[in-house]
């Protein structure tokens, strides 16, 4: 329970739509990661924005005092593909009303990427509705699914005492075989020792395994390989995880 003196509760979350949380668990049974989609916008509720300006001294009159204010719209995104821009104030999503921030952010944690959507939004009063298939963090419609380390293409075993003491380091992977797959497509070659990977130490392979999961799912998957080579010359990789 949340108690206020002045009843204000703006940014709690009291419950999680049942809606959501099946996404979310069959998301994970399908892809091993939660499958997300941003509208690519920056802004809040219309009511903030109109009081905010009234204390400022300003009338702000958007033909509503209900829905989300659009304050800023990255390229290259969900938002910048609906044409939105600065000033649009965004009423419905899939023709269902939408009040406040929170609400379309519930809406869209519904929705996976490939899934088209519509949005209706007003620009100077003027009704507009447009529909996208919505794209994920790294910019496809395709679902997200988490890599293995697999993926890289190798065999991997933790370096020896001997190796260690050859070439001054404490840690690290060495690479004792390469297949088809990321390493041979960025030139890692059999022999190199992998120390760090993403800035994140390589002392293991669940090490490895982990930072691979991460990098495979975030915007940019991309995996920054730092390393030496039996030679004790330094190494420095970047593995594109997804072709």
């Amino acid at each position: 329970m949340l108690y206020s003196q002045t009843g204000s509760y703006a940014g709690y979350g009291f419950a999680i739509p049942t809606v959501i949380m099946n996404k979310v668990v069959d998301d994970i049974k399908k892809y091993g990661s939660v499958q997300r989609v941003m509208l690519g916008i920056e802004g809040g509720d219309v009511l903030n924005y109109i009081n905010a300006q009234k204390e400022n001294g300003k009338e702000a009159d958007l033909g509503t005092n209900e829905g989300v204010y659009v304050a800023k719209v990255k390229d290259d995104t969900n938002g910048s593909e609906l044409g939105l821009q600065t000033g649009d104030v965004i009423i419905k999503i899939d023709g269902k009303k939408v009040s406040k921030m929170s609400e379309l952010q519930q809406a869209l944690n519904s929705k996976r990427p490939g899934d088209n959507v519509s949005i209706t939004y007003l620009r100077k009063k003027k009704e507009i509705t447009r529909t996208i298939a919505l794209k994920n963090a790294q910019g496809t419609t395709k679902p997200i699914e988490q890599a293995d380390i697999d993926v890289l293409g190798g065999q991997f075993r933790p370096v020896t005492d001997a190796q260690k003491q050859q070439l001054n380091i404490n840690y690290g992977l060495e690479v004792i075989k390469v297949n088809n797959g990321a390493l041979k497509r960025s030139g890692i070659n059999r022999g190199f020792i992998i120390q760090r990977a993403n800035d994140e130490t390589i002392n293991s392979i669940d090490a490895l395994q982990k930072v691979v999961k991460v990098a495979s799912t975030s915007k940019d998957p991309v995996l920054y390989i730092q390393g030496v080579y039996p030679t004790g010359k330094k190494g420095y990789f970047a593995i594109q995880l997804v072709e």
